[in-house]
């Protein structure tokens, strides 16, 4: 079953998988990063905070960070649990 995944109000710029493919990151113009359960279709974290728009995301490769490149000349990182919640 596919679960479309709804909630950026923006462009959505860039998305990636987790490992196991459980996760999805994906950053928008409406400069927000989001994680979303593939399974349920839904949002797990939503991080705000950039001040323009989000261009790229990524995963770590032992999934546990999630990184995102904005406009805004910054790069933050969210630490994540094994559920992908925002640490």
């Amino acid at each position: 079953m596919e679960a479309e995944l709804k909630g950026h109000t923006g462009r959505v710029r860039s998305v990636a998988f987790s490992q196991d493919g459980s996760q999805v990151v994906s950053g928008s113009d409406d400069r927000t990063v989001r994680i979303w359960n593939v399974t349920m279709g839904e949002v797990e974290a939503e991080v705000k905070g950039h001040t323009d728009s989000v261009m790229s995301v990524a995963f770590s490769q032992e999934g546990s960070r999630v990184v995102s490149g904005s406009y805004d000349k910054t790069i933050p990182n969210l630490e994540c649990d094994n559920r992908g919640h925002g640490g």
